[in-house]
């Protein structure tokens, strides 16, 4: 039994972190206390934490771009309850698109040349061997037209010529 230096009751050892610090082999606060007191500090110090964090992330993102996307996929499939089997490993980022032919850049999230992942068949959900990173660019034009509809854009675009400018966004 030991006593929380915070709450004053005594408890089981189990009760209190393993800090092998201290003299008899546990923290001075039990757990209960101690995650108190740590939500109470992210709390009162949230902005400061996540400027932190948010910027740790821009800088790591261009390192590490298969566990970026990986950790996008993750965050969107739990959103809506899709399959997810991945692991960072399993994402292999290329050089350029696949599909358009354009470098992939990380500049903004959605930038058209930054990396997307794509599921090839969107029902099966994020598992191994359904995946291809593409440019956002590519995927929001394959997510959003069917075949059909990419054909006709074609036929349009090749009557217009010369005449059709893209535009910029």
């Amino acid at each position: 039994m030991k006593q929380c230096n915070h709450c004053g009751i005594k408890k089981d050892l189990s009760e209190f972190q393993v800090d092998w610090r201290r003299r008899d082999g546990h923290t001075n606060f039990c757990k209960l206390c101690a995650a108190k007191k740590a939500n109470n500090w992210h709390h009162r110090n949230r902005d400061a934490h996540n400027a932190k964090m948010k910027a740790w992330w821009q800088k790591n993102k261009r390192r590490r771009p298969d566990r970026h996307l990986w950790a996008l996929a993750k965050r969107r499939a739990k959103k809506d309850r899709i399959p997810f089997t991945l692991v960072p490993y399993d994402i292999e980022v290329p050089k350029v698109c696949p599909v358009l032919g354009v470098p992939l850049v990380f500049e903004r999230v959605y930038s058209p040349n930054a990396p997307s992942l794509d599921r090839i068949v969107p029902e099966l959900g994020y598992v191994p061997g359904n995946v291809q990173v593409i440019s956002h660019k590519a995927n929001t034009m394959k997510s959003n037209a069917s075949l059909s509809e990419l054909k006709s854009l074609v036929a349009w675009l090749e009557t217009q010529g010369a005449s059709h400018q893209p535009t910029r966004l």
